[in-house]
């Protein structure tokens, strides 16, 4: 059985830009197709979100720590 790969920020953003074009362009995706793909895409986003707050503090930190605070 394949290792999935481990999710990054590039390959979540990848895959919602796929599903945003998906639902741009399938007007006639089902309910339940539609609902997947939205349920897909907020987990996507959550996972992006928490991924630009972690980076944002490890930044704040070297900031702080090159102005010695």
């Amino acid at each position: 059985m394949a290792k999935k790969e481990q999710q990054t920020y590039t390959s979540a953003m990848k895959e919602l830009q796929i599903i945003v074009e998906k639902l741009e362009n399938n007007a006639d995706l089902t309910m339940d197709e539609l609902t997947s793909e939205v349920k897909n895409a907020t987990k996507l986003l959550s996972f992006c979100k928490k991924e630009l707050t972690s980076i944002n503090k490890d930044i704040e930190k070297i900031i702080e720590d090159i102005e010695g605070t």
